[in-house]
């Protein structure tokens, strides 16, 4: 029997549907980026894989290695065998991927997206100084921005991640 092939997607997470008792299994409802697969973004996309309850976070974009299969009664279905967080481009996902890293709230995180735009993670993690600078508080200084800094670099060290290979 000939193996499925193995392959990418990128997905931002919207809800858990379904969670199986006494596992880490659950169905997932995603949506692609827009024009992700040449999917308009209001199409939903069902994935199935493992998962502890909570890790994945609403509105945030991930990308999932594993092989689509068609399911008789619930359709087409992306089966992950592994997935990483990737870095969102949109006003929405930035923000809630910022609020990811420490001592970033809500407040701080709209701050930098208003300030550096698509940019805003970038700028975080490669340069905590200028980051700290334009939020401009004591709440948010130059070591929180630099702890801040050090989270969203393990973060991009996981997004560049191979996918499993078949075996």
């Amino acid at each position: 029997m000939a193996r499925k092939r193995l392959e990418e997607v990128t997905l931002i997470f919207q809800r858990e549907r379904i969670r199986f008792e006494g596992s880490d299994t659950a169905i997932l409802e995603c949506k692609p980026e827009n024009g992700e697969d040449g999917l308009p973004a209001i199409v939903s996309t069902i994935v199935k894989c493992e998962c502890q309850p909570g890790e994945m976070v609403q509105s945030l974009s991930y990308r999932f290695y594993g092989t689509w299969s068609n399911h008789e009664k619930y359709g087409r279905q992306f089966h992950a065998r592994t997935f990483v967080r990737t870095q969102p481009h949109g006003r929405l996902g930035v923000i809630r991927y910022l609020m990811q890293a420490p001592h970033v709230g809500q407040k701080t995180a709209i701050v930098l997206w208003d300030k550096f735009g698509g940019d805003a993670v970038r700028i975080l993690r490669e340069q905590p100084d200028v980051a700290a600078a334009a939020v401009d508080g004591s709440h948010f200084g130059q070591a929180k921005a630099e702890e801040a800094a050090a989270y969203l670099a393990g973060e991009q060290a996981q997004r560049g991640c191979s996918p499993p290979t078949a075996g």
